[in-house]
């Protein structure tokens, strides 16, 4: 098997210990982010998913993306209770059927402040090992990422886009839980432990 790290919309994916780096959309562009939230009750109402693909099996087990808070009341974390990280199979191009859907405090994504957009609202990495690996065969899959928050309408998660550009490679549900559109492009890795 292959080991997996994804970064897209500031994303990594990796599996087991050994945390190899399966697939890499980093580094992430500080001036560019989009509202990502993991319920249908929350301000922006936007869910977004990244594509990923995956050229041998895989065990994918941790995810690492960057983000922000919207910054409108907060320039923190503060008003984020939750993250619902979630892998989707391909469905013609769009996110399809979900295969695994973890949701963790936020305390347990672990952020780590790594720098500030041009208005100086922090930019947050976000790492997360769940308790088991998800085994993916060679194809095309979608992560997606977004916050629940305490106050449904204060500031909300924000996806950082990856450098260079903003290309077709993300999907949005607008509003949460609609069908899946083809949108941009978002930064995030994917790793594997043994």
């Amino acid at each position: 098997m292959t080991k997996l790290s994804i970064a897209v919309v500031a994303i990594v994916i990796t599996s087991g210990a050994s945390a190899d780096l399966l697939y890499d959309l980093s580094p992430f562009d500080p001036e560019l982010a989009f509202a990502s939230d993991s319920v249908s009750d929350q301000f922006n109402n936007q869910r977004l998913a990244e594509v990923f693909t995956m050229c041998s099996p895989a065990d994918i087990q941790r995810f690492k993306w960057w983000g922000r808070s919207e910054g409108a009341f907060f320039n923190d974390l503060r008003n984020m209770e939750s993250f619902t990280m979630a892998v989707f199979a391909d469905s013609g191009g769009l996110s399809g059927s979900e295969l695994v859907s973890v949701t963790a405090l936020t305390e347990d994504v672990n952020p780590v402040e790594v720098g500030t957009d041009p208005f100086g609202i922090p930019i947050w990495e976000f790492d997360f090992t769940m308790d088991s690996s998800l085994v993916v065969a060679p194809g095309n899959y979608w992560f997606s990422v977004g916050s629940d928050n305490f106050d449904p309408d204060g500031g909300g998660f924000y996806w950082q886009a990856a450098v260079p550009s903003v290309s077709n490679n993300f999907a949005a549900q607008v509003p949460v839980g609609d069908i899946w559109e083809t949108s941009g492009f978002l930064t995030y890795r994917s790793k594997y432990t043994e």
